[in-house]
């Protein structure tokens, strides 16, 4: 699968997650600098731009 001649690093996780759990403010300002999200559906429609590894 590429995309723009890019491939995705894709990984499995089988790991079980506690629901209701939240990302402080500050935390996740880390990771939004990675995201562009669209105007109009800013909870569903993203993209995630590589530079990210950790």
């Amino acid at each position: 699968m590429t995309y723009n001649a890019k491939t995705p690093f894709v990984k499995l996780t089988e790991k079980l997650y506690e629901t209701g759990v939240t990302v402080c403010k500050k935390s996740m300002d880390k990771y939004n600098r990675f995201v562009k999200r669209m105007p109009s559906s800013e909870k569903w429609f993203l993209t995630v731009s590589p530079g990210y590894f950790g």
